[in-house]
């Protein structure tokens, strides 16, 4: 009903990040990087009031209303989320870039809202963003074990090894720890040897420009992928051909992991049972090709083949076929 929406978007407010181009901040070059940030928080707590007024109205609306008018007044809720998340997200692309200058020694009222804008950016993947405001804050020594760990991940992710294990050692020091963290400083001693093996592979894969490719389409936006078809070529076959079929036509990300991966291709998210997504499938199943010797390494913006038989997959294992990697 309208009161799981409201907590939806309350969520959605605290966490919510933006894929949108880089805009700049205009021509305010007499303002300085504490200002311009006091300034587009002012500017948040302002839509915050304003969707509060305007989320309390409706809800009190609901709680008149009869059933076929509460249809309407969720309706009318949902449009006003789409208005509202489009606000939050142009605001926060301002402020990531300023929260990865902000001297928060000299201006420590800043850190609740640096803090939020962190966790923000970590749970929709924008490690880059997520990874400098963590070493901000770190350098300023204003970096709880949190903020160590999600920016130890958000370095790893953006395949910058050395200094996640160094951060996130940090943050084994610290309290309330996840087992997560530890898989992560395993894996950033292996991973530097295997990131310039998969690095070496890539100029020799550009360099031939063989690769099949496939043109994936979303709501979001477009993305190209690049198939591995040497290592793992019955599972490129498959995918071409399911592609082919328009197998795919329609289909949603069922399964979605903040800092870990979104997952699709059932044919049973189409319909309006989400308790049936990722039960479905094909008719037949394919060999698993993800135990050849040649076998790909997972990196940030690698597409795979999870196989049946695997439920529970930490972010930096591979035991699944590694099919390609996005453009």
């Amino acid at each position: 009903g309208l009161y799981k929406l409201y907590l939806h978007l309350c969520v959605l407010v605290l966490s919510i990040a933006v894929a949108l181009a880089n805009r700049g901040f205009g021509d305010e070059g007499s303002e300085t990087d504490l200002a311009q940030w006091t300034k587009l928080v002012d500017a948040k707590k302002e839509i915050d009031q304003e969707i509060t007024a305007k989320v309390d109205s409706l809800r009190a609306q609901a709680q008149q209303a009869s059933p076929e008018e509460r249809k309407q007044v969720i309706a009318d809720f949902e449009q006003l989320q789409k208005r509202y998340i489009q606000k939050y997200e142009t605001l926060f692309q301002q402020m990531r870039p300023l929260a990865a200058k902000i001297d928060y020694q000299a201006a420590p009222e800043t850190l609740t809202d640096a803090k939020n804008l962190l966790q923000a950016s970590f749970q929709q993947n924008m490690f880059a963003d997520a990874a400098a405001i963590a070493e901000r804050l770190n350098a300023s020594g204003n970096a709880s074990a949190d903020v160590l760990a999600m920016g130890g991940i958000s370095l790893y992710a953006d395949h910058r090894f050395a200094e996640a294990q160094q951060m996130l050692k940090q943050a084994l020091q610290g309290e309330g720890v996840t087992p997560q963290v530890r898989a992560f400083v395993a894996a950033s001693e292996t991973y530097p040897k295997l990131w310039e093996k998969e690095q070496a592979i890539r100029k020799a894969e550009a360099a031939a420009d063989n690769n099949p490719r496939v043109l994936l389409k979303t709501n979001r936006g477009d993305i190209l992928l690049e198939l591995f078809e040497d290592q793992a070529p019955n599972t490129v076959a498959n995918f071409i051909s399911l592609v082919g079929n328009g197998f795919y036509d329609g289909i949603a990300f069922h399964r979605v992991i903040p800092g870990f991966m979104a997952q699709g291709g059932d044919p049973n998210s189409k319909d309006d049972d989400p308790r049936n997504d990722g039960s479905g499938g094909p008719p037949y199943t394919i060999e698993c090709e993800c135990d050849r010797p040649d076998t790909r390494m997972h990196f940030a913006g690698s597409l795979s083949m999870a196989p049946v038989s695997y439920t529970h997959l930490r972010a930096h294992e591979t035991r699944h076929d590694l099919v390609c990697r996005l453009l």
